[in-house]
């Protein structure tokens, strides 16, 4: 088609008119309802809620708690581990010496005091994990008067997690800002 087909000269000057005629109505409607250009793109931030839960004094904190539990449960698991020890060594001497009833006696000790001690082990990993996952709630709840106060001061119109963005300019790295409010 060209333009001096008169098929295309109809359609082309027909779809013109009220195409135009369509977009002055919207932008007339648009206009009185108060619908004009979207407005400036906001000030986003980028926080590594990583670093903030391990450098804040709150996050340390935590964090040493958590090795001490741990290094406390390992004592407390020394004496179960021991008796494990020894029993399965008793096993490898009763092999030696053919004794099957007491034999039997032994590996039913040493299952019994095994899972004695797996049990407490789940236990205590659940403890710990309870412990910081509530002291990792607490940090971002007092982390929530923090962000407010750079949204509110117009600061910043969005504030995002590092972790859930793939990349960002060093200038919107907002880490050792909060850090800093944090501390305060």
């Amino acid at each position: 088609m060209n333009a001096r087909d008169p098929l295309f000269t109809r359609r082309t000057s027909f779809g013109l008119v009220p195409l135009l005629a369509v977009l002055g109505l919207a932008g007339a409607l648009f206009a009185a309802a108060g619908v004009g250009p979207a407005p400036p793109a906001g000030r986003i931030g980028v926080v590594d809620l990583e670093q903030v839960m391990t450098r804040s004094s709150a996050g340390r904190e935590l964090a040493a708690h958590l090795a001490a539990f741990q290094a406390q449960v390992e004592r407390d698991l020394v004496p179960l581990s021991e008796r494990c020890r020894a029993i399965r060594e008793r096993i490898i001497e009763m092999r030696s010496e053919g004794d099957e009833k007491q034999l039997l006696e032994l590996e039913s000790s040493f299952k019994e005091a095994l899972g004695i001690m797996q049990d407490i082990q789940q236990a205590k990993l659940r403890e710990g994990e309870q412990m910081r996952d509530a002291g990792l709630a607490e940090i971002e709840r007092s982390l929530e008067p923090v962000y407010a106060r750079l949204i509110d001061g117009g600061a910043y119109d969005l504030i995002l997690d590092r972790g859930a963005v793939l990349g960002c300019a060093p200038q919107v790295d907002l880490t050792g800002e909060v850090l800093r409010l944090l501390e305060e």
